[in-house]
């Protein structure tokens, strides 16, 4: 069994962050990384992840992929701009943090309380 597992990994390495990528042979890659990196690393991510399964195969039928991750929690709050922070806990544990200005915050609820009414079978689909 080898001393390695493929995939990718962060470390920290004192102040900084160091990106590695493991490859099935062994092979490792590094990156050092700042803080204001991996935050933006995180920024990104919901993009890349959309774009990355854009151009997933998907099954007959399937207009496109979607990638879901499942939420175990969240909790909304308020700042000090009188937005809508909108905490979120994933599954694996990671947290994330949003903020909502208040139109869009209304706008959203009225989108999950019409769906939700879609679901339940009280209002009818749109086709």
């Amino acid at each position: 069994m080898p001393d390695h597992e493929a995939g990718l990994r962060v470390d920290r390495d004192g102040d900084e962050w160091v990106l590695q990528r493991t490859t099935e042979e062994g092979t490792v890659t590094s990156i050092r990384l700042s803080a204001e990196n991996v935050l933006g690393l995180i920024e990104h991510a919901p993009f890349l992840q959309g774009l990355v399964a854009s151009r997933l195969p998907g099954a007959a039928g399937v207009n496109r992929a979607v990638f879901a991750m499942p939420i175990l929690d969240m909790k909304v709050g308020a700042d000090a701009l009188d937005e809508i922070l909108l905490e979120i806990t994933l599954q694996n544990g990671l947290h994330l943090t949003y903020a909502v200005p208040g139109e869009k915050a209304q706008e959203v609820a009225d989108l999950i309380l019409d769906r939700l009414a879609q679901l339940r079978g009280e209002i009818p689909t749109k086709q």
